[in-house]
């Protein structure tokens, strides 16, 4: 299998995802005569303020990494009505849901084999993670500082932990948190306000759109493994040794593409290297075992696991009844699926681009905590929450480091 460090760094402010747009609706009938009308209500439902996600989600890169790989491997149109089984077992057949079916062990997205969760990386490729939302505010946004002192409470859920250093009318630090010095960012992402006016509605008509931008020198990244191989002809071949079409994402030098992304389809600049130092998912463990190691006062300390969500996670029923701790940020999705149908909207038969809406998700959002009584029990919980076709992708990816904290009853 080869890696790939992708990255894809905005040329123009973008907006991504959540069901507020700033599209007007038609409106539902809301009688018999109404809906007897040859033409429907126009007067539409309009959302006055919409602001976007900071990241883009997991399956909006999925989208573009299929699409580059298509694009790259000989697909010279972008009508996607029709795939060859070559772009099939390239990309995979169906679009991400979360909840898909697929083999045991193999990958519903062809030769993507998995896809980090998406992190900030600047010209010096210094990364960047959302700051855990235990960090201390009383310490400011100067370093992430974990909560350290906590007392064990009986509550009707049994036993928790209680820290004396959370303040729940403080906002939780946001931003990104370096892995290299601890440094938190709290400005890396900044607001870029559109206002308009839908003519049609007049002084009513006037809506607030907040996009987002990118610090200059700064770019969204994702770590891909591909489960292919390329001949020194350049030929792409997959695990089944079986030829799939011209590929050069092995070379040298890094490749540099465009994709657009988002609603409005910002355009975005692509980079695509060959990546050979440790995952990102290491490199997290590594920095948040540093931050979390063990005190010097070893009589007044317990040791707890530590959960830390480094992408967005969908979440499971009784998910929070063996967590002692947690500090959470939601996030809602829906996923659009594309299906092909064979008659046309205005009757006529044909073949048809089609987007489907799902459930709707409130996932848990990358940077979100959660503290158990010990390793296993924290595991445990990361396999009950299990989704393949999620983690392929960079979903529900967590990383688990002891942590110790003071328990000042220990001490009396």
């Amino acid at each position: 299998m080869s890696k790939y460090l992708i990255k894809f760094t905005p040329a123009e402010p973008y907006f991504f995802g959540k069901e507020k747009t700033l599209a007007y609706k038609i409106k539902e009938p809301q009688s018999e005569v109404d809906a007897n009308k040859e033409t429907p209500l126009r007067i539409a439902q309009s959302l006055y303020f919409a602001r976007s996600e900071d990241t883009p989600s997991q399956s909006t890169i999925l989208g573009a990494l299929r699409l580059l790989l298509l694009l790259d491997n000989g697909r010279s149109s972008t009508d996607f009505s029709e795939f060859s089984d070559c772009e099939n077992a390239l990309v995979g057949e169906h679009s991400f849901k979360p909840d898909m079916e697929h083999a045991m062990g193999t990958s519903p997205f062809g030769c993507i084999k998995s896809v980090s969760p998406v992190f900030i990386m600047n010209k010096a490729d210094e990364m960047f993670i959302p700051v855990p939302l235990d960090h201390n505010t009383k310490n400011g946004c100067g370093e992430y500082a974990p909560f350290e002192i906590f007392e064990k409470m009986e509550t009707l859920d049994g036993k928790k932990l209680f820290s004396y250093e959370y303040n729940p009318k403080d906002e939780p630090v946001s931003g990104f948190v370096s892995l290299s010095d601890g440094k938190i960012w709290a400005n890396l992402i900044e607001p870029n306000t559109q206002i308009g006016i839908n003519r049609r509605k007049g002084n009513d008509g006037f809506f607030k759109r907040e996009m987002k931008m990118l610090k200059k020198d700064h770019s969204f990244a994702v770590i891909c493994e591909l489960a292919c191989k390329a001949d020194e002809d350049g030929v792409l071949r997959n695990e089944e040794n079986r030829s799939i079409t011209e590929y050069d994402w092995n070379n040298s030098a890094p490749l540099k593409r465009t994709a657009y992304l988002g609603q409005g389809r910002s355009a975005f600049a692509v980079e695509i290297k060959k990546y050979n130092e440790p995952d990102l998912g290491i490199k997290t463990a590594e920095f948040l075992t540093e931050r979390h190691k063990t005190r010097s006062c070893a009589k007044c300390y317990e040791q707890f696991a530590f959960v830390y969500c480094l992408g967005d996670a969908f979440m499971k029923p009784n998910k929070y009844k063996s967590v002692l701790f947690a500090v959470t940020h939601t996030r809602d999705y829906r996923a659009l699926t594309t299906k092909l149908s064979g008659k046309k909207q205005d009757g006529s038969t044909g073949i048809y681009m089609k987007k489907d809406s799902h459930d709707m998700y409130h996932m848990l959002k990358a940077g979100s905590v959660l503290m158990f009584e010990n390793e296993e029990k924290a595991n445990k919980w990361i396999t009950a929450m299990g989704n393949e076709a999620a983690e392929t992708i960079g979903f529900n990816t967590f990383v688990t480091v002891p942590t110790c904290v003071r328990n000042d009853a220990l001490t009396q």
